[in-house]
C-alpha cells in the first residue's frame, strides 16, 4: 500500500467538520453526564466525600491538562506531517510523544505520590476531607502513566481523524466508570464496599481499559505505518518545545479560574453554590465548542503541512459558522426547558433563581466562546503555541484583574461578576485574532518552513512499496 493511501488531508468542508467534531461532542457530553452521576454517588456519602470529590477533582485536572498540553503538541505535528505525506516523521513524533508523556506521568505521579500527605496536608485543612484526598490520590497517582498513555493515543486517533472510534471508546469507559460507582462505592452483586475509595478505582480502572481499547485498536489499524518510525531526539524536542508554552496556558488558566472562586467564596455560601452551579451549566451547554476545538487546531496543522496556507482561514469562517449556530441552538434549548436544566445542578429554588439572573451572561459568554475558542484552536494548530500561551496569559490576567475589583473593590452584584468570564473570551478572541490575521505573514513564514523541513526530510529513507 502506498503512503498516500495512509495519510490524512483534511479539506475543512462544513460536512468534514461536523462529522469529525460530532463524535468528540457526544464523548464530551458522555462526561458531563458522568459528573452528574459521580456526584449523585457521593453525595450519599455525605458532605464531606462531596467537598473532597471536589479537591480530588481539581488535583486530577492539574495533572491531566498537564499531560493534555503535551498530547496537544503531539496531535499538531502528526497532523502537519499526515498532511504533508510523511508518514515515518508522524511515527517519530507519536513514538517520541509517547515516551515523553509515560515519562511525565512516571515523574509527576510519583514525585506527588512520595509527598502526597505534606502537600494535601498543607492546602486542605478539615480533617475528614483530607483522610478522603489522601485515600483517593494515592490510588490515583499510582496510574497517572496509564492516564499518560491514553492522552498520548487519543491524540493519535484525532490527528488520523478517527472521532468516531475515539467518542465509541470514551462512552464505553464513561458506562464502565459509572457501573463501577456503583458497585464498588457501595458494595453490590458481591463486591466489597469500598465507598469513597471505590470512586478512585471506578476511575483507574475505566481508564486502564480505555487504553488497553485504544491500543489495541490502533494497533490493528495503524501499525504498518506505526513501525517505520521509533522514537527520535529531534521530534522529542520537537514535541517538548511546541508543547511546553501549551502546559503552560493550561495552568495559567487553571489558576485563574481557581482565583475567581477564590474572591467569589468571600462573598458568602449562596454566591459560591450559584456560581458553581453556573460553571457547570456552562460546561454542559458548551460542549459543542469543545468538541470543534481539536478538530480545527488538527485541520490547520493537516492544511499546513499540505501546503494549502489559503484554505486555513476559510476553515476557521466555517467552523466559527458552525459554532455560533450549535451554541445560539442550545441557548433556544435552554430558554425552553430552563427548569429541567437547573434540575439537573441543583434542586435549590434559591439557586436556581440565581442562575436565573444570571441568564444574559450565559448567553453572552456562550456566543463569546463560540468564536473565541475556535480562533484560539486555530492559532495552536500553526504550532506557534508561544503566542497561544501569551494570549492565554493576557485574558487570565483581565479576568482574574476584573474579578477582583467587582469582588473586592467595587462589591457589585453577582451579574456584574460574572462579565468576568465574558471579559476573558472576548480578551482572548481579540489577542488569538490579533495574532492569527493582523500578524498572519509572520506564522505563515513559519509554516511553510515547517512544511519544508518535513517535505525534505533526510531521516525518511524508509518508503512503503505496493
Amino acid at each position: 500500500m502506498k503512503n498516500e493511501e495512509k495519510t490524512v488531508l483534511l479539506r475543512g468542508s462544513y460536512s468534514e467538520l461536523s462529522r469529525l467534531a460530532f463524535p468528540l461532542v457526544i464523548s464530551n457530553f458522555s462526561w458531563s453526564v458522568l459528573h452528574l452521576v459521580d456526584t449523585a454517588f457521593l453525595s450519599r456519602l455525605g458532605q464531606e466525600a462531596l467537598a473532597a470529590a471536589g479537591m480530588c477533582s481539581v488535583f486530577a485536572h492539574l495533572l491531566f491538562v498537564t499531560l493534555l498540553g503535551m498530547s496537544m503538541a503531539m496531535k499538531i505535528l502528526i497532523a502537519r506531517a499526515m498532511g504533508a505525506q510523511r508518514l515515518q516523521e508522524a511515527a517519530r513524533y507519536f513514538w517520541s510523544g509517547i515516551l515523553l508523556l509515560v515519562g511525565l506521568g512516571i515523574i509527576l505521579g510519583g514525585s506527588a505520590y512520595l509527598f502526597l500527605d505534606v502537600w494535601v496536608s498543607g492546602i486542605v485543612q478539615h480533617p475528614v476531607v483530607q483522610r478522603l484526598v489522601v485515600l483517593y490520590l494515592s490510588i490515583y497517582l499510582l496510574f497517572v502513566p496509564v492516564t499518560a498513555l491514553f492522552v498520548g493515543l487519543r491524540a493519535l486517533l484525532i490527528a488520523r481523524a478517527r472521532t468516531t472510534v475515539f467518542a465509541l471508546v470514551i462512552v464505553v469507559i464513561n458506562l464502565c466508570n459509572g457501573l463501577l460507582d456503583y458497585v464498588l462505592i457501595f458494595g453490590k452483586w458481591g463486591a466489597p464496599r469500598l465507598e469513597f475509595a471505590g470512586a478512585a478505582w471506578a476511575t483507574v480502572l475505566s481508564v486502564c481499559l480505555g487504553s488497553g481499547l485504544l491500543a489495541g485498536i490502533l494497533w490493528l489499524g495503524e501499525r504498518d505505518w506505526l513501525r517505520t518510525g521509533s522514537p527520535h531526539r529531534s521530534a522529542f524536542l520537537q514535541v517538548l518545545r511546541t508543547g511546553l508554552p501549551l502546559v503552560g496556558q493550561y495552568l495559567v488558566a487553571i489558576a485563574g479560574w481557581v482565583l475567581f472562586f477564590v474572591f467569589v467564596e468571600k462573598r458568602g455560601a449562596y454566591v459560591l453554590a450559584v456560581s458553581t452551579a453556573t460553571s457547570a451549566l456552562l460546561s454542559l451547554l458548551s460542549v459543542g465548542g469543545w468538541g470543534l476545538a481539536p478538530v480545527v487546531s488538527a485541520t490547520v496543522s493537516n492544511l499546513i503541512g499540505q501546503g494549502q496556507i489559503a484554505r486555513v482561514f476559510h476553515v476557521v469562517h466555517r467552523a466559527m459558522i458552525l459554532s455560533l449556530v450549535w451554541h445560539a441552538c442550545m441557548v433556544g434549548l435552554f430558554l425552553v426547558f430552563q427548569s429541567l436544566f437547573l434540575r439537573l445542578y441543583t434542586d435549590d429554588p434559591a439557586i436556581q433563581s440565581g442562575i436565573r439572573q444570571l441568564l444574559p451572561n450565559i448567553i453572552v459568554i456562550l456566543l463569546l466562546f463560540s468564536v473565541s475558542t475556535l480562533l484560539f484552536n486555530a492559532l495552536a494548530g500553526t504550532a506557534w503555541t508561544q503566542k497561544t500561551f501569551l494570549a492565554e496569559t493576557g485574558a487570565v490576567a483581565a479576568y482574574v484583574s476584573f474579578a477582583a475589583g467587582t469582588v473586592l473593590i467595587l462589591r457589585a452584584p453577582l451579574w456584574i461578576i460574572w462579565f468576568s468570564e465574558a471579559v476573558y473570551w472576548l480578551v482572548l478572541a481579540l489577542l488569538a485574532a490579533w495574532y492569527f490575521y493582523g500578524r498572519r505573514h509572520r506564522w505563515i513564514a513559519l509554516a511553510l518552513s515547517l512544511s519544508h523541513y518535513l517535505s525534505s526530510s533526510p531521516t525518511e529513507t524508509t518508503r512503503e512499496q505496493d
